[in-house]
């Protein structure tokens, strides 16, 4: 017989762990039917993660009858780790003819919030239904499941009085809301508001907003709201949901302004749709970005002021980028302090989508370490926590930025761990060839425990003739861990060297008399 405590048997996502965030402990609590005691050093606990890798972590023993296994880091909450964990225990008998017990315990975590995956109206739009699905972070993984009995759900019509509804659902995923008058009458845009829950309490706010017993909506391209890339030379407005085509010759207009100037163009009718072409496209190198109003008045007399419509979309083509990157080695984590920008702010430019960018760390051994936890205090600012660093050396810390409007920027920050408690690998590599006048070519240590003593640096031609012999002792930095050495791209008699390809020779010797030899190429190409 055993116990096991918290969170497993249940659906939690990060406020069902203990609090303040802290790594995970589990107690198993056994019987000992023999009486004979339990052989608590050749049992086993072990957690595997919902990839089925293995969270590493200590076993005590806490009584006679009682294990305890406390993960060595915080589960993250960024999604990453969302699905089924799984606890086995492998529990020992110290009398051997009762057999050993072998179980598992799981528990399902969850930090996504549900998702409206479709909606449907009623013939006679007497009644909505919502399809409402828990998806996992990844494909293929256990999520909490909705809760739809709690589900909420109000309706209000186009003047913001409430309607007075009443729902229904299938106890799987779908949710109906049923206008206890019937179709309402009133012409306008109607809003349903929906509040969901699923097992693990992550919450959905949602507000849907739908168009009723209008006779025609003016459609706008691009639509309000939106966020545009490429060039644009084409704008349109359309009307819908009427069989009256545009009359040729009436008084209509579509109009864009950028900073309130009129952009110039033509305009041409085609059925139900008017174009506006632009006198000169809008340019992707970022001179045009910013945001635009579009205007456009089709006179279709059946309509009304509903013929009228205006909307503002964001042209953005300038990839995200970086402004700061802090990152402190702390006691028992690693803090990565990241301001980002998208030059400027929204509605000028689409903004940094948070939930897209990544952040990692790879280290010496090509392994991509997630972040335990990330928090953004605004759209720009993010701060990422990673587990303490085991491997000495070169790391680097992965930054994929993404906006908004779809655009990314790709960084590697290196890193340097000179406190890791295992050997790592040595990189050398070449920063750049600024303005082709220089190299900078660096060496980072993977050797734990070890401070480089000298370095000298070697550079070879193809033919293996020694060109330039540089002693860079002087330039070892990052406590003992790393050096680095300009080559002004000249061989030891001053004369400068042609373009081609070099080999460049790293000889490091450590404080312990141990040598390390890294021998790499780098191609040289002048204007």
């Amino acid at each position: 017989m055993t116990q096991v405590s918290a969170p497993f048997g249940a659906v939690v996502n990060e406020a069902g762990l203990p609090q303040p965030p802290q790594p995970l402990t589990v107690t198993l609590t056994l019987v000992d039917n023999s009486g004979t005691g339990l052989d608590f050093g050749n049992s086993l606990l072990k957690l595997f993660s919902p990839d089925s890798s293995e969270v590493a972590g200590t076993v005590t023993s806490e009584s006679p009858t009682t294990l305890k296994f406390t993960a060595s880091r915080l589960l993250s909450n960024d999604g990453s780790e969302d699905g089924r964990f799984i606890l086995l225990a492998h529990i020992v008998d110290k009398m051997p003819v009762t057999g050993d017990l072998d179980t598992s315990f799981t528990f399902v975590y969850d930090n996504r919030r549900p998702a409206i995956t479709e909606v449907k109206y009623a013939a006679d739009t007497s009644s909505v239904t919502v399809r409402f699905e828990d998806l996992p972070a990844r494909t293929g993984r256990a999520s909490a499941g909705i809760v739809l009995q709690s589900a909420a759900a109000a309706a209000a019509d186009p003047s913001g009085a409430a309607l007075a509804v009443r729902t229904s659902h299938d106890g799987v995923s779908r949710l109906t809301l049923i206008f206890e008058g019937g179709k309402p009458t009133a012409s306008g845009i109607y809003s349903l508001t929906f509040n969901i829950t699923d097992q693990a309490g992550n919450t959905l706010d949602s507000v849907i907003s739908f168009p009723l017993n209008i006779v025609g909506l003016v459609e706008l391209f691009p639509p309000d709201s939106s966020v545009v890339t490429g060039p644009l030379a084409r704008l349109y407005a359309r009307v819908k949901g009427t069989a009256e085509r545009m009359i040729p010759g009436a008084d209509r207009s579509l109009t864009v302004l950028h900073f309130g100037v009129s952009l110039q163009g033509t305009t041409a009718l085609s059925g139900d749709t008017l174009f506006l072409n632009l006198a000169d496209t809008l340019a992707t190198d970022g001179s045009a970005d910013g945001l635009y109003e579009v205007r456009a008045d089709l006179a279709i007399p059946e309509l009304g002021s509903r013929s009228i419509a205006r909307g503002i979309f964001t042209f953005d083509n300038v990839p995200p980028d970086t402004e700061a990157v802090e990152v402190l080695f702390e006691a028992d984590n690693v803090r990565a302090l990241v301001q980002f920008t998208d030059h400027g702010a929204y509605p000028a430019v689409s903004e940094i989508d948070n939930d897209s960018t990544i952040v990692e760390i790879e280290d010496p051994r090509g392994n991509q370490l997630q972040p335990t936890s990330r928090v953004w205090s605004d759209n720009t600012h993010l701060e990422a926590r990673f587990a303490k660093l085991q491997n000495a050396g070169l790391h680097r810390l992965r930054l994929d930025i993404r906006d908004r409007a779809g655009l990314r920027t790709v960084y590697r920050v290196p890193l340097v761990n000179a406190a890791g408690g295992a050997a790592g690998r040595s990189v050398a590599f070449v920063d750049e060839v600024p303005a082709r006048t220089s190299a900078r070519i660096n060496f980072f240590s993977g050797q734990s425990g070890k401070r480089i003593q000298r370095a000298m640096l070697r550079i070879f031609n193809l033919r293996g003739d020694l060109i330039r012999k540089l002693d860079v002792t002087n330039r070892i930095e990052g406590g003992g861990n790393s050096v680095t050495a300009e080559w002004l791209l000249e061989n030891d008699g001053g004369s400068l060297v042609t373009n081609g390809v070099f080999i460049y020779y790293w000889e490091v010797t450590f404080d312990d008399g141990s040598t390390e030899r890294i021998r790499k190429t780098l191609a040289v190409a002048r204007r």
